[in-house]
């Protein structure tokens, strides 16, 4: 058995671990353990925000260097950029953090939209499936038609 093998199942069994060991203090039956879950959180914690940090320094690199090489859909890497710029700093400039007005309006009229607009594919679908009422079979029709029968 390869090396990274064991040590996937050794990972695995220190979470099942720590996971029982959270259950059991959640019961309330061994107050002791409450020490010892309060670090586990902590220690989730950390890790999980030094996870998410790597993991948006790894988006930021990657599309910068979409950017500078000019490679197809550039354009939506540097409307990403821009969008993660604006709501770091606007997250450091209001004291409130990620419930600051500022923060609040990016997310609503920046990253919501954006996220529609990447679920529709650029507004590039022209065929959706849809379930007609009273029928429990798909049928295709063009966005902005009304679904019903076909008039074939």
């Amino acid at each position: 058995m390869p090396r990274f093998a064991l040590t996937n199942y050794f990972v695995l069994l220190i979470i099942i671990g720590c996971l029982i060991l959270i259950i059991i203090d959640r019961t309330g039956l061994f107050p002791f353990l409450r020490l010892v879950t309060t670090t586990l959180y902590g220690w989730v914690l950390l890790l999980g925000g030094f996870a998410l940090l790597l993991g948006v320094v790894n988006v930021l690199l990657v599309h910068v260097q979409r950017i500078q090489s000019g490679q197809a859909g550039w354009t939506h890497s540097l409307v990403l950029v821009a969008t993660l710029c604006a709501v770091f700093v606007a997250g450091l400039l209001d004291g409130n953090g990620t419930h600051s007005q500022m923060v609040e309006w990016i997310f609503d009229s920046l990253i919501a939209p954006g996220q529609a607009m990447l679920a529709m594919d650029g507004g590039r679908i022209t065929e959706a499936t849809c379930l007609t009422c009273g029928n429990d079979e798909p049928i295709m029709f063009n966005l902005g038609e009304e679904a019903g029968p076909d008039d074939d």
